[in-house]
């Protein structure tokens, strides 16, 4: 199976990037796993790092965000970044990855299609993660 680049964990529980760090380890799916721990680091992250994709690599880079986080949530992150025009969004695709089992907040994630690529459980499934790198490969 085909490696993405890199895996970017937005999570600001230790214990769940321990958990899917190892994991994206154990399945060998990443050249590189960077966390960041606030949605805010990460929206600045994405600013920095995605721009215009005519002078930077093709490859996807996958975030796994989750959607509980203190200052900035999940949607609220996907708010911010929907207005960031100067960056290239075909370079990385966002999943959010919860331990919310709130029917409101899934129905809420569909209104995100434009750039949320999935929604997720917690703990995410070695079945799912690696079916996930597959289709992005």
């Amino acid at each position: 199976m085909k490696k993405i680049r890199r895996a970017v964990l937005v999570d600001d529980d230790e214990v769940t990037c321990y958990i899917h760090k190892y994991l994206i380890e154990y399945l060998s799916i990443a050249d590189e796993i960077k966390v960041i721990p606030s949605a805010i680091e990460a929206l600045e992250y994405i600013a920095e790092n995605y721009v215009d994709a005519s002078t930077q690599e093709q490859e996807v880079d996958l975030f796994l965000l989750e959607l509980n986080l203190p200052i900035m949530n999940g949607f609220e992150f996907l708010d911010a970044l929907r207005k960031l025009t100067h960056i290239s969004r075909k370079r990385f695709v966002i999943v959010m990855v919860t331990s919310s089992a709130n029917p409101k907040d899934k129905q809420k994630a569909a209104l995100y299609q434009d750039v949320l690529h999935a929604y997720l459980i917690k703990p995410l499934q070695p079945k799912v993660l690696y079916k996930l790198i597959t289709d992005l490969t």
